[in-house]
Parts: C-alpha cells; sequence; structure tokens
C-alpha cells in the first residue's frame, strides 16, 4: 500500500476523562425499585411485591392493576387470540376466564378459531403441519357456521359459538367459543385469505366468509368504541391481531368518540411493526410484558383472581 493513504490513528487519552460523579448521575434503580425473596409459602401478592419494580416485572403488575379496576368498575375486557396462545395450550385456560367473567368478550384469528374448535370437537389441537389445510371435521364445521353467518348477517365468531354451543360436543365448555355461545358473549373471528388452514377446506364458500367477517370486523370496533375504563389484552399474535386493532381503532375514532383503555400486548416478541403499528394508533394506555405468553397470561390473571378475592 502507498505509504502516503495510510491512515495515523492517534490513541484517545483517555487518562482524561473525567467520570460524572453518582450524584450528578439520572437514578436507574432504587434499592426499593429491586427484587427480594418472598417467604416460604407466601402469597400471590407477596411473590409479586418481591419482584422489582422494573422490566416486565412493572408492566405485569401495572397491568394486574388495569384488570382488577376495570373488572371492579364492570368495565369491559377484551381478550385477543392468536393461533400460537392456543398451541401453548391457553384455550381452556381463557374458557375458564370467561366463565369466571374475568373477560368479558373475545377476538381470534382464523388459527386460532381452527384450534378451538378442535378443542371443542376432539379435546385435542392437531399439528398444524402434518397436513394441508383444517382437519376435514373442523373445516365442515366451520364451513356451516359461516354458511349460517351469511344467512343471519352476523359474524363469524358468533356464528361458531352459536354452532357449538347447540350441537354441545362433548368439549364445549374447554372452548373459547363454546363459553362465549353458553353465555352469549361478544366473539369475533378475523381469518386472513391465503394465512388460514380452514380456507383450503372445500365447502367454505368465499362470498359468505367475507360477509362475515365484515360483521366480525365492524363489531370489533363497536367493542373498542365502548372500552372506555376496560382492557383490550393481546396474546401471541405478533402480526394479524395487532394490524386488526389498528385499523378497528381508526375506524371507531372516526365513526365514534373512542374511549380511552388499556391497549396491553403480551408475548415473547413485543417490538413488531404489527405491535408497533397498533400502539401507534393513538388509541388506549400502551403496556408491553414481554415473556413467554404461557407463563406470563396465566400468572397474570392469577393475580387478578387473588386481588378480587
Amino acid at each position: 500500500m502507498d505509504g502516503g493513504r495510510v491512515m495515523k490513528v492517534h490513541p484517545l487519552a483517555l487518562s482524561r476523562l473525567q467520570p460524572a460523579p453518582m450524584q450528578a448521575r439520572r437514578v436507574h434503580a432504587m434499592l426499593d425499585d429491586c427484587a427480594s425473596l418472598a417467604p416460604v409459602g407466601a402469597s400471590l401478592e407477596d411473590f409479586l411485591c418481591a419482584l422489582p419494580s422494573l422490566g416486565s416485572a412493572k408492566e405485569l403488575v401495572r397491568l394486574r392493576d388495569a384488570l382488577v379496576a376495570a373488572l371492579q368498575a364492570k368495565r369491559p375486557v377484551l381478550l385477543a387470540l392468536g393461533g400460537r396462545a392456543m398451541r401453548l395450550g391457553l384455550g381452556p385456560w381463557a374458557a375458564r376466564l370467561l366463565e369466571e367473567e374475568l373477560v368479558s368478550a373475545v377476538a381470534l384469528t382464523g388459527q386460532a378459531l381452527v384450534h378451538d374448535v378442535e378443542m371443542a370437537l376432539f379435546g385435542a389441537i392437531a399439528e398444524p403441519n402434518d397436513h394441508p389445510g383444517a382437519p376435514a371435521e373442523v373445516g365442515a364445521f366451520i364451513a356451516e357456521a359461516v354458511q349460517f353467518a351469511s344467512e343471519e348477517g352476523i359474524g363469524v365468531g358468533e356464528a361458531v359459538a352459536r354452532w357449538l354451543a347447540d350441537r354441545a360436543p362433548e368439549h364445549l365448555m374447554h372452548a373459547v367459543l363454546g363459553v362465549a355461545g353458553r353465555f352469549g358473549l361478544p366473539a369475533t373471528a378475523h381469518l386472513a385469505p391465503g394465512l388460514d388452514a380452514v380456507q383450503l377446506s372445500p365447502q367454505l364458500h368465499g362470498e359468505a366468509l367475507g360477509a362475515a367477517s365484515i360483521h366480525d370486523f365492524a363489531l370489533l370496533g363497536g367493542l373498542l368504541a365502548q372500552a372506555q375504563g376496560g382492557v383490550v389484552l393481546v396474546l401471541a399474535s405478533s402480526a394479524h391481531l395487532p394490524r386488526v386493532l389498528a385499523q378497528a381503532a381508526r375506524a371507531a375514532s372516526s365513526l365514534a368518540s373512542l374511549s380511552s383503555f388499556t391497549l396491553a400486548y403480551v408475548d415473547v416478541h413485543t417490538g413488531t411493526s404489527a405491535v408497533e403499528e397498533m400502539f401507534a394508533s393513538g388509541h388506549g394506555v400502551p403496556c408491553r410484558l414481554r415473556g413467554p405468553v404461557e407463563i406470563l397470561a396465566p400468572l397474570l390473571f392469577a393475580a387478578v383472581r387473588e386481588a378480587l378475592g
């Protein structure tokens, strides 16, 4: 290399640095913010109090408090479930939340819908990658419900819920929509063409599905418009439900006076572009709870149940 082109590097004179004293620095955490060790046999409340007031632990307690306040004030709690939440075993757990009136409405993705119907009919969830499409019995069941939805002018979620409640399969009360149908609770399902396994079912008619899906979107917007003081909680849907909720919130704000509510997302990945879009829609007080949803969500509602007595 030409010697004239070699850059001469001068090392920094690190001895000239003057680090700022502690008094000049912003405080990140105080002693009271740090974790302590809960005593053996402690209550869940004691365990939560022993957690640090930092990171996901702080958000867990904040979301617990928002849910308790909403339930005590009889305000709505909307639970939105992605397919992965169902595959992680949260379907029957969510059904119990509906039964105990800890959740007042549910929204499901298309894959969550498939898994929920699988649970209602068979008490099991099929491995989605073994074969193309949803199980034949599940696809046929949903297709009939969608046709019913089109004829009745209702959404996919309500139709499947009513279809399940009317037919009362063996595992009805272990399915989210089974409980919703049994007690007449609002339920929506948000299918995406080309993404959901049920759309490979030959009995499913696209025209009926389209009309029922639009109804579900409108119903979701109506739920958001009436969520003043409530909580909207999304579990394990990193793209689909956050984008649907963002669009529904924009529609609700254009057509109604959109309320102030807590908008929470629980999953390992809390910073996807869709989640950011949901929070950037400007509606709802954001709360991110980062970590394994199959642990955090049951822990969250166990704390809610204890706080409510």
